[in-house]
C-alpha cells in the first residue's frame, strides 16, 4: 500500500488498498468496525452481567478523574474540568460529604492523581507551573496544606507526574527527559532527588504502584505497542516484566494498583 501511494499522481488511499488487497478502503473500514464491535461485545459481556448503577455526584464537566479517598474522613480528592473546555484542563477539588459546600477547588492546572499525606492534612500532586523567565511551563510536584491553605512547590523542571508513597517521607514519581520515562524519588525532609532507573529504550511509563511487603514498584509501560506491567525491586535495583498468570496472550495491562495484602490489580 505504501509503494502504491508513493507512485506519481497517487491521491486515493482507497484505490491503493484495492490494488493491493482486491477490496476497497470503505470495505476495509466496515470490516474493522465490525471486528471492533465483536471484540468489545465479548469484553463487556461480564461487565453488563454485573453492572451496578450508583448515584452521580458530579454531573458537570467532561473529565472527572482520579478520585482518591481521604485516609480517615468521608471526603475524596479528584481532578475535574468542570469549568473548562478541554479534557486536559483539570483542576484539583475536594468533595466532602459532611461539608456545607461539598465541592471545593484546591489547586488549578493539576495533571496527576492526587496523593493524600498519611495524616490527611496535605495533598501532593503534579501540576503545570507558572511561566518562568524563558517562557516555559513545567510539570512539577506541589503540596497543598489544608490547614494553612498554602501551596508549595517541591521540584523545579522535573516534568514530574504520578506521585506515590514509598514510605511516610519518600515519594516516587515519573519524569520524562528527551522522550524517555524514568522513575525518581523525592525525600521530603531534605528535598533530595534520586533516580531509581536509567532507561534509554524510548519507552513511556504511564503510572506507578507500590508493594511495601516486597519493596517493589509496579508500573505500566509502552515499549513498542500496547502496555505491559513491569516491576522494579528497590532493594536490588533489578527490573523485569511482570506477567500475571491466567491471562490471554498479548493482553494489554495498564493502571496498576495494589491491595493491602500485596495483590496487584490492573485494568
Amino acid at each position: 500500500i505504501s509503494r502504491q501511494m508513493a507512485a506519481p499522481f497517487a491521491v486515493s488511499i482507497s484505490r491503493a488498498i484495492k490494488k493491493v488487497t482486491g477490496f476497497t478502503g470503505q470495505r476495509l473500514y466496515r470490516d474493522w468496525v465490525a471486528e471492533l464491535k465483536l471484540q468489545y461485545a465479548g469484553d463487556l459481556a461480564t461487565v453488563h452481567g454485573r453492572e451496578v448503577k450508583g448515584e452521580v455526584l458530579l454531573p458537570e464537566g467532561t473529565a472527572n478523574l482520579h478520585p482518591v479517598w481521604h485516609p480517615t474522613d468521608r471526603k475524596f480528592a479528584l481532578l475535574s474540568n468542570r469549568d473548562a473546555d478541554y479534557f486536559g484542563q483539570t483542576d484539583l477539588y475536594i468533595y466532602d460529604f459532611a461539608g456545607k459546600k461539598k465541592l471545593k477547588k484546591v489547586a488549578a492546572a493539576v495533571n496527576s492523581a492526587p496523593l493524600w499525606s498519611p495524616d490527611g492534612n496535605q495533598l501532593y500532586y503534579a501540576k503545570r507551573s507558572t511561566m518562568d523567565q524563558t517562557g516555559a511551563r513545567w510539570l512539577d510536584l506541589f503540596v497543598y496544606d489544608l490547614s494553612t491553605r498554602k501551596e508549595d512547590r517541591l521540584t523545579h523542571g522535573e516534568r514530574a507526574t504520578s506521585p506515590i508513597w514509598i514510605d511516610g517521607e519518600t515519594i516516587a514519581y515519573l519524569t520524562v527527559y528527551d522522550g524517555v520515562s524514568n522513575i525518581k524519588t523525592l525525600q521530603l525532609p531534605t528535598g533530595e532527588l534520586s533516580a531509581l532507573t536509567s532507561f534509554e529504550d524510548g519507552g513511556y511509563i504511564h503510572s506507578l504502584a507500590y508493594i511495601p511487603a516486597d519493596s517493589t514498584l509496579i508500573f505500566d509501560a509502552t515499549i513498542n505497542h500496547g502496555r505491559d506491567l513491569h516491576r522494579l525491586n528497590l532493594a536490588t535495583g533489578a527490573s523485569s516484566l511482570f506477567v500475571p498468570g491466567r491471562l490471554p496472550p498479548n493482553s494489554d495491562l495498564r493502571e496498576p494498583g495494589t491491595h493491602s495484602d500485596g495483590v496487584v490489580l490492573s485494568t
